[in-house]
């Protein structure tokens, strides 16, 4: 993803999540509150693969794709971005 946009990255991590979704993992996360169908160990991966990247973060948390804003840096996030 090197040399890419911001909104490259994001088309491409959205593509990712899609690929990845599982219906069956979507059941479980549903009983614990989660309204996404990636493994959490998957998920994090993809996270530790693209490390931090504020920018990323905000353009995800956009999307209202809540389970991406794990790329973001907490030192840079507001609490009202937060919902807090």
């Amino acid at each position: 993803m090197t040399g890419t946009t911001v909104a490259e990255v994001v088309a491409e991590v959205m593509a990712e999540m899609a690929a990845l979704e599982d219906p069956k993992m979507r059941a479980v996360n549903q009983r614990h509150g989660n309204d996404h169908g990636v493994n959490l160990s998957t998920l994090r991966a993809v996270a530790k693969r693209l490390k931090t990247q504020h920018d990323l973060a905000l353009q995800l948390w956009e999307t209202g794709d809540l389970r991406l804003t794990r790329f973001n840096d907490p030192t840079r996030s507001s609490r009202a971005r937060a919902g807090r």
